[in-house]
């Protein structure tokens, strides 16, 4: 019964690793995805751990905040940032987070995400239109036509342990946010997300292999205590 317990406790957080690598890969092209890390993660890929002895760690998830790759696109509403802090932008269920920049001007004049969040300033959306010259400083202060429209709300957080994924490129977290310190603003280029797809699928397949090895275990040790049940039955 022990080893049943064994096998079984390690492969219920190896299935939750499993998906969140899953969605990691799933969203490696997203422009500013963060990938999830766990607790369980860690003791995987360090030298003197096993999946064994993680088994009854507990699953912690944290946004990994290391930067991804910029890339030029001269597209004037596509911004990025050089170090740690996010965009805020305005949606139906509250202010979230965010670090993907490819925004456009949506249809009631405001820049937008895809999703339909409103990029924000400290004083709220800005409104321009078709026409407009759009110029946004390295301070994240915005020029419309050579108008200030205010400065882009800029945002970091004291334990990045408290923002977590809320769909869409965006973030949420219960923690307040201080303004960002140090954060410089790229117009016309993009921030790739930091998955690597390549190492991403090398952890999926071992612990696909770890899954497997101990699906057998388990089905192993469960057909010995059948055999000692019916041996002692007679």
């Amino acid at each position: 019964m022990r080893g049943l317990v064994i096998s079984g406790s390690a492969i219920r957080p190896a299935l939750t690793l499993q998906q969140v690598l899953a969605n990691n890969l799933a969203n490696s092209s997203v422009s500013g995805f963060r990938a999830d890390r766990t607790a369980f993660h860690n003791l995987l890929t360090a030298q003197t751990g096993s999946l064994t002895e993680a088994s009854g760690a507990s699953l912690t998830m944290q946004v990994d905040e290391t930067p991804g790759a910029l890339e030029t696109t001269g597209e004037p509403l596509h911004l990025a940032l050089i170090g740690h802090g996010y965009f805020t932008v305005a949606t139906e269920e509250g202010e979230k987070y965010t670090r993907s920049g490819d925004f456009f001007l949506g249809p009631d004049g405001t820049i937008q995400t895809y999703g339909g969040a409103e990029l924000q300033t400290e004083s709220g959306p800005i409104m321009v239109s078709s026409a407009s010259q759009v110029v946004v400083e390295s301070s994240g202060e915005v020029l419309v036509d050579g108008q200030s429209a205010g400065r882009l709300r800029l945002v970091q957080f004291k334990d990045p342990t408290s923002l977590s994924h809320a769909g869409g490129g965006l973030l949420s977290s219960d923690a307040e946010p201080e303004e960002a310190s140090g954060l410089q603003v790229v117009q016309g280029r993009l921030e790739g997300s930091n998955v690597s797809p390549i190492h991403t699928m090398t952890e999926m397949i071992t612990i696909l292999r770890f899954l497997e090895a101990n699906q057998k275990a388990f089905q192993a040790q469960d057909q010995s205590l059948d055999g000692l049940m019916r041996w002692a039955m007679q």
